[in-house]
């Protein structure tokens, strides 16, 4: 199995997107663009570009949480998700989250850009040919909204990539 390879399982409390590689929790927090306040009961899905949908609904303070894998960088490609939001049957968002550098360099031991961790070019250099998050096909193509998650943790123990998205 490679490191893109998922399989669903499904566990009494969510669906899962599993497979080889680092494990990536997906916490979203959705909350109203007007108000502020949570969105609770808005199914959420969530999907890497050639893997399988996971659905989950917001709890009452409005998050939501999927089990997933560290989506690869491929040539070009900056590693992300895509979710949407649905309110009944109408999509109120749909966006790519996307996964920021150095935690892109924690979970596959190197830099999108394919630098080595430890060999990042000096300030101003430029970095031809190298994915940037603007110039990449795979998101720029897509409709959506770019949504930059905040991750923590480790490719040994896992990662947590939390965003909180209005609607």
């Amino acid at each position: 199995m490679s490191d893109r390879t998922l399989t669903l399982e499904r566990s009494p409390e969510r669906l899962r997107l599993t497979g080889h590689g680092t494990p990536l929790t997906v916490r979203l927090r959705l909350l109203s663009a007007s108000s502020g306040q949570a969105l609770p009961g808005y199914a959420t899905t969530l999907f890497h570009c050639d893997g399988p949908t996971a659905h989950e609904v917001t709890d009452p303070a409005g998050w939501v949480c999927f089990a997933s894998t560290f989506p690869a960088a491929g040539t070009h490609e900056w590693p992300h998700l895509h979710f949407e939001v649905h309110r009944g049957a109408v999509r109120v968002h749909a966006a790519q989250l996307v996964l920021p550098g150095d935690a892109c360099a924690k979970a596959h031991g190197r830099h999108p850009t394919g630098r080595p961790t430890a060999a990042r070019p000096a300030a101003g250099q430029p970095t031809v040919g190298q994915p940037t998050v603007g110039r990449i096909p795979a998101v720029a193509a897509c409709p959506g909204a770019l949504e930059f998650a905040s991750v923590t943790g480790d490719a040994r123990r896992g990662m947590v990539a939390i965003r909180t998205v209005t609607v």
